[in-house]
């Protein structure tokens, strides 16, 4: 405002607002904001009843002079026209009545909802029932869907049409829908018959229903082995595989919803369909039998693990469903298993392999990298954190004195496992640096509390930040098999008392297999909880001992165990009378049997090397990466 008398310009940051005063709210569709119409003070005329905004004329206002123009004014005179000023303008600014309490902020909206849709939407019916909402033009991809998985049924004579007998339970049926996206980014859509397996009574349907699959820490092992070796990895999925297995049951379904006029209102099945509780054994098993006749001999420490042994040759396959790596010598032997493989089952090649559950695998020139940066972007997305602000730890230093403060439980649960399930499935597969991070938030999937899920936020920051990370599968060397373990123990950290153990393996500089877990019992000392680590420790190398031997040879013993606490080291190397707890000394004692007999061999290594400290304990950024790294995650 400029002030004629002293001329100069006052501004004020003080605002009143005319709350009472008349308001009509219209209404703007693409912005969301509401606009005043009239806003008039009470003192003032407006000189046009139809403008929108009127602006109150004062007498004193004119046009700001330049500031050359303005001349000298005397000290006084100015202090008496600013207070003058300052008493004109003496109104306390009042409260604003508008009230957002219980209104969340904009920033926790959800993805899905927050964000207008200008593209194209495809809805895909849950049911057979909801097609006929759908335009004409998707109706009819629809129902050419069904048809090709009916021609797949009749070609492979999965069922009969008939009456079943009476006092015969009859199984319903539905169908499933899914749209795919192609390599060319088209999109595929899929139709798939199942049956309503939660009505099938026990024994009269089914009775086992186990079926196996790969485990992560083999496939790892495997890749390790082909680099070792020279081998080339080919992938191969079988289409439609449950269709091709036997029942031993007698199982009558309905006619699938659409084809009952024309296919029967009731099937007996001569194939296993999915939906069926023992479908994925009964084709375990098909598969298993045409292996076999093949020349390819289960392992007996998976049962996923095919090998192959010649002269000339050596092959390996790995097997989760229908989903088949094959590891042989070039990709000529790859063609020519595959080729007897199809006179049994309708097989697809995928070529040299890529991306297999999920998870990236990329050929290096020294063996291979592992990644899973898409998985993580899915989840990212899920959570709306893929635009969140990194961070280079997956949890706090001081976790653990955090987790005593009282905090309320999360509105959200069923996200907080789902959320849980897919990090569990990352760290599992190639990346043991959340691991342990990973394992103290799914102690609390029965009732989580706000406090975790901001854990699980600052862990999806780390992940976002470190989603380009690959776990290297390069061996050191080539001449045998050795196996080293690197074990730590977090004793008395949880409110428990009970200590978390963690323990990372190494095939010849490749990282194979990790685990975390929170001990089952209180250790009484460090030198205690550290004894039940490498008891641990010690079974699964046992385990692993036979799995190599399957897939490659006979590791050289003795296995060697990297330890950071002297006394386990010293204690397993020289006479002890053991421990007063029987819970821990059957472990010391399993733990000086193995080094007695050759099988172990504990060294020591200091804690600024131990790798296993990165599996027990929330570390700082520079000896997390530092550690990290030793992991192979580069």
């Amino acid at each position: 405002r400029f002030i004629e008398s002293s001329h100069k310009v006052v501004l004020s940051r003080s605002a009143v607002f005319e709350e009472d005063a008349d308001w009509s709210r219209i209404h703007s569709n693409d912005t969301g904001v509401y606009f005043s119409k009239d806003i008039v003070p009470d003192d003032a005329q407006p000189d046009d009843q139809d403008s929108q905004v009127n602006i109150p004329s004062t007498s004193s206002s004119k046009s700001p002079v330049p500031s050359s123009h303005i001349p000298d004014a005397e000290p006084d005179d100015e202090e008496g026209e600013d207070q003058k000023e300052r008493e004109e303008w003496t109104d306390v600014p009042r409260r604003s009545k508008r009230s957002t309490k219980g209104i969340p902020p904009k920033k926790y909206e959800r993805y899905a909802t927050n964000k207008p849709l200008f593209c194209k939407v495809t809805i895909t019916p849950e049911k057979f029932s909801d097609i006929k909402h759908l335009p004409e033009s998707e109706q009819m991809k629809w129902f050419d869907a069904m048809n090709v998985e009916m021609d797949s049924l009749k070609n492979l004579n999965v069922y009969t049409p008939t009456e079943p007998p009476q006092n015969k339970k009859v199984i319903g049926s539905r169908w499933i829908y899914k749209i795919k996206k192609k390599p060319n980014g088209e999109s595929l859509y899929k139709a798939r018959l199942v049956a309503q397996g939660f009505a099938q009574r026990y024994p009269e349907d089914y009775t086992n229903t186990y079926s196996p699959t790969v485990r992560t820490e083999s496939v790892k092992i495997a890749l390790t082995t082909a680099t070792i070796l020279g081998l080339e990895v080919l992938q191969f999925d079988v289409e439609t595989a449950y269709l091709h297995a036997d029942l031993d049951e007698e199982i009558y379904i309905r006619g699938p919803p659409g084809f009952r006029d024309r296919e029967g209102d009731t099937w007996f099945l001569n194939k296993s369909l999915y939906g069926l509780k023992q479908s994925g054994l009964m084709w375990y098993l098909c598969l298993k039998d045409k292996l076999n006749s093949m020349g390819f001999i289960e392992s007996e420490t998976d049962e996923c693990v095919f090998t192959k042994r010649s002269k000339n040759s050596y092959e390996i396959i790995l097997v989760y469903v229908d989903d088949i790596v094959y590891i042989g010598p070039n990709k000529e032997k790859g063609e020519s298993f595959a080729k007897c493989l199809q006179e049994h089952f309708t097989l697809k090649s995928l070529g040299y392999i890529n991306t297999y559950l999920g998870v990236q695998i990329t050929k290096t020139q020294k063996g291979f990298k592992i990644s899973q940066e898409e998985k993580i972007e899915q989840l990212l997305h899920t959570c709306n954190m893929q635009d969140a602000k990194p961070t280079y730890t997956p949890m706090q230093t001081d976790f653990h004195n955090i987790t005593k403060e009282p905090s309320l439980e999360f509105e959200d649960q069923t996200l907080y496992r789902s959320v849980i399930g897919s990090l569990l499935y990352i760290s599992s597969w190639t990346r043991p640096d959340i691991s342990l991070s990973v394992n103290l938030l799914s102690r609390h999937v029965g009732k989580a509390k706000e406090f975790h899920w901001k854990c699980i936020k600052k862990l999806l920051r780390y992940l976002q930040h470190t989603k380009s990370l690959s776990l290297l599968l390069e061996p050191t060397h080539t001449d045998n098999a050795e196996l080293c373990c690197y074990t730590d123990s977090d004793w008395a950290s949880d409110k428990s008392r009970r200590s978390t153990s963690g323990y990372i393996m190494f095939l010849n500089g490749c990282p194979v297999f990790w685990k975390v877990h929170k001990q089952n019992f209180v250790s009484c000392s460090s030198t205690e909880a550290e004894f039940a680590c490498v008891s641990d420790a010690c079974n699964s190398l046992t385990w692993f001992d036979a799995l190599i031997t399957d897939i490659w040879m006979k590791p050289i013993q003795p296995f060697t165990i990297m330890e950071d606490n002297e006394s386990v080291v010293y204690i397993s190397k020289n006479k002890f009378t053991g421990f007063r707890s029987r819970h821990i000394d059957i472990r010391y004692r399993n733990v000086k049997r193995s080094v007695k007999a050759g099988f172990i061999e504990l060294q020591y290594v200091s804690t600024h090397e131990q790798i296993a400290d990165l599996l027990t304990k929330p570390l700082p950024t520079s000896q997390h990466e530092y550690l990290r790294e030793k992991m192979c995650l580069i």
